[in-house]
């Protein structure tokens, strides 16, 4: 049972991971509205013919020809902006992917240390934070992360940092981010990191505080409630925890009455066999395996920090 719920969270968490961005759009039932990096491609180029000089129109092609895997194209485009604009940072920032790419990593590193010692572009921060945790520089990944931070807080830097801090054995200072990131940006789900770091580390009283903080703050989210139960179970608040899941369930189900999602039947797994509802939750997960097939595959992929 644990593991199961474990296994779900963690498609919750991927789904709220990509909810910005609109992966999951099409694996939910609903056709994507994003074009494919073909269409994307053909557009570019059509509006570079009657606009070759546009730099703007040239990187964001570069940018979808790295995408797409066509480095020597990406090169290309690479060398004319900045060939006209050798400073330009988003630039170098793709030159740096590109080396990246090809397996040269201190050439990718050097790009992004020229591009952060004239400024602070927060995407040369993140790309070079990334190349340093895969060199197991964490240390340095960690100082990149919090000079991006400082400058733009988003809750995917905040979660990543969380990962490094976890990496480096680091729990107060994986903790003190999340609580950090929740305060800053006003995120559901880092103030669900936070809580789980707490209940991980059985600092419970604490977690129940955390909790009962973002419920109040969004009463009306499930999950969230299904999380202040588990700090209140793992708190020893029995009754209390039971109290929290069935509130839960009805919300779930209210906003299902509302609106269909798929994502929210997860939830309403996740509600059931917190309530120790196992055969409901099974059937319900094995028809929404059968409605969106791609969803858990996808979701399962991804976990909390």
């Amino acid at each position: 049972m644990k593991l199961r719920e474990r296994y779900l969270h963690a498609m919750i968490w991927k789904a709220r991971w990509h909810a910005a961005t609109g992966a999951l759009v099409a694996l939910c039932g609903t056709a994507s509205a994003h074009p494919t990096h073909d269409e994307t491609l053909t557009r570019l180029d059509q509006a570079l013919v009657h606009e070759p000089g546009d730099l703007d129109l040239r990187v964001r092609r570069a940018d979808a020809r790295l995408r797409a895997g066509a480095l020597e194209l990406c090169a290309a485009d690479l060398t004319e902006v900045l060939a006209r604009a050798p400073e330009r940072p988003d630039a170098r920032v793709l030159k740096a992917r590109l080396f990246a790419q090809r397996g040269q990593r201190p050439e990718a590193i050097a790009e992004l240390d020229r591009v952060l010692a004239a400024t602070l572009f927060v995407p040369a921060a993140r790309e070079r934070a990334a190349l340093r945790k895969q060199a197991g520089d964490l240390a340095g990944a960690r100082a990149d992360l919090d000079l991006a931070l400082a400058a733009r807080p988003e809750p995917d830097g905040f979660l990543e940092r969380a990962r490094i801090d976890r990496a480096r054995g680091a729990p107060q200072d994986l903790v003190l981010g999340l609580a950090e990131g929740a305060r800053r940006t006003g995120a559901i789900v880092l103030m669900e990191a936070h809580v789980e770091a707490l209940i991980e580390q059985r600092r419970t009283a604490e977690a129940v505080g955390a909790a009962t903080a973002a419920v109040r703050a969004f009463p009306a989210a499930p999950d969230l409630l299904l999380l202040c139960a588990r700090a209140k179970d793992a708190a020893g608040h029995r009754a209390e925890a039971m109290r929290e899941r069935y509130q839960a369930l009805g919300e779930i189900d209210r906003s299902l009455a509302r609106r269909d999602s798929d994502l929210l039947r997860l939830s309403r797994v996740r509600a059931l066999l917190a309530l120790g509802r196992a055969r409901q939750a099974r059937r319900l997960l094995a028809a929404i395996d059968a409605r969106s097939p791609g969803l858990s595959r996808a979701l399962a992929r991804g976990t909390s920090p």
